[in-house]
Formats: C-alpha cells, sequence, structure tokens
C-alpha cells in the first residue's frame, strides 16, 4: 500500500480543500532547494536514484538502484553519482 500525505489547497472560492499525493513527490519537491548549489546532471541522477530506491524493497546494491531507475539511469550513472563529493 503506498503511503500518501496530506496538502491543504486553498481555491479561489476561498473553500478549504484537502488532496493526497505520494510521498516521493513530497521528498522530490524538497531537493529542489538544492538547485542552486549542485549541478544539473547531479541534481537529475539524484532524482533517478532516490525514486529507484523508494521502488526497491529488500537488499539496495548499486545494480538494483541501476536496474530499477528509468532510461539514463545505467549502472555507471550510478556509479559517478555515489563517487561524487557532494
Amino acid at each position: 500500500m503506498e503511503r500518501l500525505s496530506k496538502i491543504r489547497v486553498f481555491t479561489d472560492q476561498g473553500k478549504n480543500s484537502v488532496i493526497t499525493q505520494p510521498l516521493m513527490m513530497d521528498i522530490l519537491a524538497l531537493l529542489q532547494h538544492l538547485n542552486p548549489v549542485l549541478s544539473k546532471t547531479t541534481i537529475r541522477q539524484m532524482n533517478l536514484i532516490i525514486s529507484a530506491m523508494l521502488a526497491m524493497s529488500g537488499r539496495v546494491t548499486m545494480l538494483g538502484i541501476s536496474r530499477w531507475t528509468d532510461k539514463g539511469g545505467s549502472y555507471r550513472t550510478v556509479q559517478r553519482f555515489f563517487h561524487k563529493t557532494l
């Protein structure tokens, strides 16, 4: 079962609405504050790796991360990301 977070939204009529969205989107939104500090490539790699890690269960390895990522998340890309000093 996917965990959801609740967000309060104010409509233009002044009424409160509560919507739910996956927690993963909250985590990726928080990472956007790192944009001025990190390069575009690093942010893209981090988004791929975090999305894969949140989808995985059990043992988390670099090979497993590369298998769970979408296009652009090869094993070599995962190695490059974890070799970087942030």
